[in-house]
């Protein structure tokens, strides 16, 4: 709200870019290297990404938006109320993930991710406002800070699919 409602926009759409395009990409590039044919792969990937939940609760998500009918105002009620505590259960949640993930021999994976999307990212996607310009500098400032928010939960899902764990 500090950047105006055109930066709560961007904010919203970050998630659903990294959930459907980047998580895509991941699973795509995750079953390529896995030795396998580009176009299996490309085949394959689809069928996991139309099978993740993140994805099919955006796509429903996005449908219902879409139209013309409102939720009744007990449901409305008790998604505002859940809506409410989302940040806290979230951040609960993380915590309790951190506390049970063993950290041995996994640096050398976690550096280049975090160097590439907390530095190099937001950096090309200063770069690129740099290269076209916008007249509304709270979209260029929202714009970096989002390229910077993490995606961890995203990294998890991919791994996921392939055997990892943390």
């Amino acid at each position: 709200l500090l950047l105006g409602p055109e930066a709560l926009l961007i904010m919203g759409l970050v998630p659903v870019f990294q959930d459907v395009v980047l998580m895509s990409a991941g699973i795509l590039i995750a079953e390529t290297g896995q030795g396998k044919n580009w176009k299996s792969s490309l085949i394959k990937s689809l069928n996991k990404i139309i099978r993740t939940p993140l994805i099919i609760g955006i796509a429903a998500g996005a449908t219902y938006a879409a139209l013309p009918i409102g939720l009744p105002a007990t449901a409305e009620q008790s998604v505002r109320l859940l809506a409410g505590c989302l940040a806290g259960v979230g951040l609960f949640m993380l915590g309790g993930v951190l506390a049970f993930t063993k950290f041995n021999g996994i640096w050398g994976y976690v550096v280049p991710v975090v160097t590439v999307k907390l530095i190099i990212h937001p950096i090309f996607v200063a770069l690129a406002f740099w290269l076209f310009p916008i007249a509304d500098k709270n979209i260029l400032i929202a714009g970096i800070f989002a390229a910077s928010l993490p995606m961890i939960g995203g990294y998890a899902a991919i791994a996921s699919n392939f055997g990892q764990r943390t």
